[in-house]
C-alpha cells in the first residue's frame, strides 16, 4: 500500500487550481498548504473505507481515478515536522476546522468541491474536482482524457462566473478553453 500525495498524480486541471489554491491562501492568510493525499490505490482505499475516513469503497471515489480527480490537504504549523516520507511527526500540520474550512471557501471560489459541504460524513480537508458527467453519463466510464477535459471545462465555467460576480477582485485565468 503506497499512501500517495504525488501531484503529478493529479489530473492537470486540478493541479492547477490546487497551485493557485495554495497562493490565494498563502498570500491572504500566510498559511502553508501540504498535499496528504492525491492518488489512492485498491489497499489504501479498502483501508480508508474499513477506519471509517472514506465512505467510498475501491473504485467509487475520485482519488482512484488516473489521473486522480480528487487531493486531501493539510495547513502547515511546523515545517520541522513535514513528512520526508510517507509519515509526518505529530504537530506537523494545524486540522483547525476555522483554518479548513478558509481553505475550502477559497477551493470553491476557484471552482472545487469542498468536502466540508458533504452530506452525512463531512471531510474538512478535502477538495474534488466538480462532478460534471452530463445525466445518464457514467463518470468513472469516460476515459481519462474525457474526464481531464470535463473537468478542465466546468473549472474554467466557474472560475470565470466567480470573475463576474467579483470583477473588482484580480483572478487570474490560469485554464486553457477546452
Amino acid at each position: 500500500m503506497l499512501i500517495e500525495n504525488d501531484p503529478t498524480r493529479l489530473s492537470p486541471a486540478l493541479h492547477a487550481i490546487w497551485l493557485e489554491v495554495c497562493a490565494r491562501v498563502l498570500r491572504e492568510r500566510g498559511w502553508h498548504l501540504f498535499l496528504t493525499q492525491t492518488h489512492r490505490d485498491q489497499e489504501a482505499q479498502a483501508l480508508a473505507f474499513s477506519q471509517g475516513k472514506s465512505r467510498a469503497r475501491w473504485g467509487e471515489s475520485w482519488h482512484n481515478l488516473e489521473p486522480a480527480l480528487a487531493l486531501d490537504f493539510a495547513v502547515v504549523s511546523d515545517f520541522t515536522k513535514i513528512p520526508t516520507r510517507r509519515w509526518s511527526m505529530p504537530g506537523a500540520f494545524d486540522w483547525d476546522e476555522r483554518k479548513l474550512a478558509f481553505v475550502g471557501r477559497v477551493a470553491e471560489q476557484c471552482g472545487l468541491v469542498w468536502g466540508g459541504r458533504f452530506t452525512g460524513v463531512r471531510d474538512l480537508p478535502h477538495l474534488q474536482g466538480p462532478a460534471a458527467a452530463a445525466p445518464g453519463e457514467s463518470w468513472h466510464a469516460l476515459s481519462p482524457s474525457g474526464r481531464e477535459a470535463r473537468v478542465a471545462e466546468e473549472i474554467a465555467s466557474r472560475h470565470s462566473q466567480v470573475f463576474e460576480l467579483h470583477p473588482r477582485k484580480n483572478f487570474s485565468n490560469r485554464f486553457p478553453s477546452p
